[in-house]
């Protein structure tokens, strides 16, 4: 997801208008989907990778399309064999990216590779070797990477577990403007099991932050037996320094993390009073490009918003809300951020079949979405609440897109509202915290439309790419949208 400042505050309430549709793509029946989805901030093109044919998984190939979601070219890149797998394809720049993992069960090791193309799809890289690991099960894991804030910089890592005496994570930063990448490894000297990791960011520097949840004992029965801390590896010289998250006598329960264009850090998530796993309220605090914590806050939600979720008693008896997670954070050109949490939980249904056999399903629910603003001073301005329920096994359908204009905070997801189809919507929050009825997404009428978040993104200040399935036509749909 691309994380952007917007003008909150500045522009007034101005009047919200529907979203446009910019430039749309109908995938063909006989097109698979692809596996991978990423755009190009340099040209404004959209990248993906994928199956070359229906039939087959083995030939995984690249395709681009323009600006206007037309398709200029498409070349194989990739021939699986059984023991290796894609792990992501990332843009940096005008190069494209590929990662791969390969076991080799003789030597009972994990090698992982990439690969890199300019984006007329000419490799510019022979394939080139980031690890190789043991395949022990502690070592058995993914890939994973993100862009700096001005996506010149973007980080790869592995989270490589080890409870006997410290955790290790082997990263590789690539710049842009440079030919060659910088590997290294951050150690975190705490164990796996008493060191959490929430999130690891790189900044336009590239140099890398973690930030995660200490637990001091092994055995946790009081609140104050963890703490968050906050791990900046400075690339150039090598060296790690931490600092502890403190806000007082409160529970932090749930907390991230993003670094601004001068690496300033702004840490927020929520808190609790019962010192439980609930929420009741938001944390902020601003740490300076030098070290400096400044705008150390916590603030209790409104009775307005608890109100959405508890009765009047439960509110009095200090009731708190459960089963929130912070998913989004969104820095404003104040200084302020936006914070969005979502609800989730998991239920499980037994039944037996028509063979007699018993059946257990795992169903995930997506709830409401909270929305809070919180000043550059850490006072919590607002909070609003999109009303939503999501069920399913599978959870592809599930969950919600974020864009931030300069207007408004833009919710996209799929439910069934009452006398209304089952598809997307768009629910729309200006900038005073109001929330407007929501609408079918591009007004398509009746057409159930299935939405796909996973393969959406906001691209701008003003755009999205989304993607959509279309039940009339039977077909998926990647939409360029412009948000005012």
């Amino acid at each position: 997801m691309l994380h952007i400042f917007f003008l909150l505050g500045l522009l007034g309430c101005s009047a919200l208008v529907a979203q446009t549709e910019i430039a749309s793509l109908e995938l063909s029946r006989r097109v698979p989907l692809p596996d991978f989805f990423e755009y190009s901030i340099a040209d404004q093109s959209l990248i993906t990778i994928g199956n070359m044919s229906r039939k087959s998984s083995r030939y995984k190939g690249i395709t681009r399309y323009d600006s206007d979601l037309n398709k200029t070219w498409s070349k194989q890149v990739f021939t699986q064999n059984g023991r290796n797998h894609i792990d992501f394809v990332a843009v940096l720049g005008y190069s494209i990216y590929i990662f791969v993992s390969e076991y080799f069960p003789r030597e009972s090791i994990i090698r992982t590779y990439y690969s890199q193309y300019d984006m007329s799809g000419n490799r510019i890289r022979e394939i080139q070797e980031l690890s190789t690991l043991s395949n022990e099960k502690e070592h058995r894991v993914e890939m994973k990477y993100v862009h700096s804030h001005d996506h010149k910089k973007l980080l790869c890592y592995k989270n490589l577990n080890n409870s006997e005496k410290d955790e290790k994570i082997l990263y590789t930063v690539f710049d842009a403007s440079e030919t060659n990448p910088l590997q290294g490894e951050l150690i975190i000297p705490y164990p796996d099991e008493k060191f959490n990791v929430r999130t690891i960011q790189v900044s336009n520097k590239g140099n890398v932050y973690v930030l995660g949840k200490r637990y001091k004992i092994s055995a946790i029965s009081e609140p104050d037996e963890f703490e968050f801390l906050l791990i900046r590896k400075d690339i150039k010289s090598g060296n790690s320094t931490e600092l502890s998250i403190e806000m007082g006598d409160i529970t932090i329960t749930d907390l991230t993390l993003r670094i601004d264009r001068n690496e300033n850090l702004y840490v927020a998530g929520f808190y609790s009073e019962k010192k439980s796993s609930q929420i009741i309220g938001t944390v902020y605090q601003q740490i300076s490009n030098t070290g400096e914590a400044n705008s150390v806050t916590h603030q209790r939600f409104s009775d307005e918003l608890l109100s959405k979720f508890l009765s009047e008693k439960q509110i009095d008896r200090g009731q708190e809300l459960k089963s929130f997670f912070l998913d989004n954070i969104v820095l404003r050109s104040d200084g302020g951020v936006l914070l969005l949490a979502e609800k989730y939980y998991v239920t499980f249904n037994s039944y037996m079949d028509i063979y007699g056999y018993w059946i257990n399903e795992q169903i995930h629910h997506f709830d409401e979405i909270i929305v809070t603003s919180i000043s550059n001073q850490g006072e919590l301005e607002w909070g609003a609440v999109i009303p939503k329920r999501q069920s399913s096994e599978n959870r592809i359908n599930l969950s919600y897109t974020d864009v931030i204009s300069s207007s408004a905070i833009h919710l996209i997801y799929e439910t069934k509202l009452r006398k209304s189809p089952r598809s997307v919507y768009i629910s729309r929050i200006n900038m005073n915290g109001e929330v407007e009825e929501p609408d079918l997404l591009l007004d398509k009428g009746v057409a159930q439309l299935a939405f796909y978040p996973g393969f959406s993104q906001q691209i701008s200040n003003s755009e999205a790419v989304i993607m959509y399935h279309n039940s009339q036509s039977k077909k998926y749909v990647i939409a360029r949208l412009g948000f005012q």
